[in-house]
């Protein structure tokens, strides 16, 4: 990512493939004959892999810059509210506490801060089921 317009595009689309991800199915795929019996198992990758390699690099890069970082927490609370209990839950949870951290390192104002505050708040609220507070 080269500037904060294309890290936030990116994030836009890793956002949408999260969210169709965390809706799968967690157990391995498995092809099947015509007998119904399993041929080919197939382990795809880990939810938690996936999310840390999607914000692993924004996060490190971008959470000085106030647009990518929200648009971090945003990507976060989307896949919360497609992830439900369980271990994606926790992964998400994981991340939004990182970021949290990561933000918190930065030289934001204390309206920034507040901001990021209550999108934190709106990505735990998410996994738990409770209607987000508007911001």
């Amino acid at each position: 990512m080269n500037d904060p317009t294309t890290a936030v595009h990116s994030l836009s689309h890793i956002s949408a493939l999260l969210c169709a991800i965390a809706r799968l199915d967690p157990e391995p795929a498995a092809l099947v004959d015509e007998h119904g019996v399993p041929r080919l198992v197939h382990r795809p990758q880990q939810f938690d892999e996936l999310l840390e390699v999607s914000l692993e690099q924004p996060r490190r890069y971008g959470a000085g810059d106030p647009v990518v970082a929200a648009r971090m927490f945003q990507l976060l609370h989307d896949v919360a509210l497609h992830t439900g209990s369980g271990g994606r839950g926790d992964a998400v949870r994981e991340q939004a506490a990182r970021l949290a951290a990561s933000v918190a390192d930065e030289d934001y104002d204390d309206v920034e801060r507040a901001r990021f505050a209550a999108a934190a708040r709106a990505v735990d609220e998410a996994l738990s089921g409770a209607p987000a507070a508007s911001a």
